[in-house]
């Protein structure tokens, strides 16, 4: 979803946090959902081995999807789980949470038409 990934961003650099945007694939360039194309200075695969103090994951159904099959976006949330730093997910952002098995038992927002998913999943 454009907004939740742009603005996300761009507040954080205001505040003074240092951003990384990577990509889930190996193509730098990402079309948002609604046409808007961004350039991430890194890939997934080239940080996952990074720990950072949160990771962010976006929402939109159809970036989701994508995120979702992603192993090293598996392995980085699962790796920053395990280190105590923060992991958070806007909108729909939680399904990756699920599928990857993060926060598990913990409690999660979410846009309303997935809130059922997360809640028979476990989460609360």
């Amino acid at each position: 979803e454009d907004i939740e990934t742009i603005v996300t961003n761009d507040l954080l650099d205001r505040g003074g946090v240092k951003v990384t945007l990577a990509s889930v694939n190996d193509s730098k360039s990402v079309q948002l959902k609604h046409g808007v194309v961004i350039t991430t200075p890194s890939s997934v695969s080239e940080v996952k081995n990074q720990l950072f103090d949160c990771i962010v994951i976006p929402g939109g159904l159809g970036g989701v999807e994508n995120i979702k099959k992603s192993a090293d976006v598996k392995a980085l949330l699962q790796s920053h789980e395990s280190a105590g730093k923060l992991v958070a997910a806007i909108c729909a952002g939680p399904l990756v949470f699920n599928e990857f098995g993060i926060a598990k038992g913990k409690t999660v927002t979410s846009y309303p038409s997935v809130g059922q998913q997360l809640i028979n999943a476990g989460y609360m």
